[in-house]
């Protein structure tokens, strides 16, 4: 990761890139629970938002909550399509 995203993720800002930039320092950190509340706080800032949904998942999975992984992975089949990233 970046510098600059490392900086923003260190300054709690609460605009998107700066969420986002925090969720995936948690994500990467090893602290997908902590990557969750984010994520889920930029989907209900901006939507359609592909990357929050996508990263989500793959939180909600590493954090051991399948569960809402299958939920947010629905959501982002109906909202994106399975190919929405090619």
């Amino acid at each position: 990761m970046s510098a600059a995203r490392w900086e923003a993720a260190e300054l709690g800002h609460d605009d998107v890139d700066t969420l986002f930039a925090r969720s995936q320092a948690y994500w990467f950190g090893g602290l997908p629970d902590k990557a969750i509340p984010l994520l889920e706080r930029i989907l209900g800032v901006r939507t359609p938002q592909w990357k929050g949904h996508f990263f989500l998942v793959l939180a909600d999975v590493r954090a051991g909550t399948y569960r809402d992984a299958l939920k947010a992975g629905e959501t982002y089949n109906i909202k994106f399509g399975e190919r929405s990233r090619n």
